[in-house]
């Protein structure tokens, strides 16, 4: 509650790969599905190579693209038009907590 995101980064220790039924998306986001990566193709960046990478937002120092939490949320996955069945990356998120 009253957290306030201000960096978000992935590191990617195997890079997703799908059941060949579509070509996949993913994205990930905490207030909106796609707060802090809009959805990306499974086999472009930032999933596809294994490694550390930035996600789209927020970016440290840019204020007007932190995001402020208003209750206590968990990190939402959006995978869409298509299965994934591999494939492990952590989440970074770097925030603050205030009133």
């Amino acid at each position: 509650n009253n957290a306030i995101i201000t960096d978000c980064w992935i590191d990617v220790i195997t890079a997703p790969a799908t059941d060949g039924q579509g070509t996949a998306a993913i994205a990930l986001g905490f207030v909106s599905a796609t707060d802090i990566q809009t959805s990306a193709n499974y086999n472009g960046a930032p999933y596809s190579t294994e490694g550390l990478a930035d996600l789209a937002g927020p970016e440290p120092g840019t204020e007007s693209g932190y995001i402020k939490l208003a209750a206590a949320v968990g990190l939402l996955m959006t995978i869409a038009t298509g299965g994934l069945t591999a494939g492990r990356f952590f989440v970074s998120v770097d925030y603050v907590v205030t009133d």
